[in-house]
């Protein structure tokens, strides 16, 4: 389940810093943060925790889906993604089958595997999802879309 930081009206910042004291660290579904949103006092600020700590901890704008992106959330050069094991990259780099990098081969595969999810129509989205066939990010595209069926066309 998802975590998000909830940033009350009255928190103060000096020089534009956030401190965890100041700041509600909370776990919810997509249907509690629907719920919340609809309720939300004016003022109130509410943001996925790993985007917050992505902007404040690394103060950086790399794009989370890119290979630079994915490599930092991951471990750094020699860290891995979850879902795509550098075995896997390794078998498709023996056989000439990619001439990629292991994180631009896990950017290229996670881009497929999200325009495959992104190009499903909703009747077909799976209703129970197995988090072993899709990546962490997949995964969560899939729930959003299924738990938003008013964004869809």
């Amino acid at each position: 389940m998802p975590k998000y930081a909830i940033i009350r009206p009255e928190t103060l910042t000096i020089g534009g810093v956030i401190t965890h004291k100041e700041i509600d660290i909370v776990e919810m579904s997509y249907e509690e943060l629907d719920e919340r949103m609809d309720k939300q006092p004016s003022g109130e600020v509410i943001i996925e925790l790993a985007a917050l700590e992505h902007l404040v901890n690394k103060g950086s704008t790399v794009d989370p889906l890119s290979a630079e992106g994915l490599r930092e959330a991951h471990g750094g050069i020699w860290g891995q993604h979850p879902s795509f094991p550098a075995a896997d990259w390794g078998a498709e780099a023996t056989n000439n089958d990619t001439r990629l990098g292991y994180w631009d081969w896990v950017e290229g595969t996670l881009a497929n595997q999200l325009d495959d999810v992104d190009g499903l129509e909703f009747r077909d989205l799976p209703k129970e999802i197995n988090e072993e066939h899709w990546s962490p990010e997949a995964f969560e595209r899939i729930k959003y879309r299924l738990a938003h069926p008013e964004e869809e066309d």
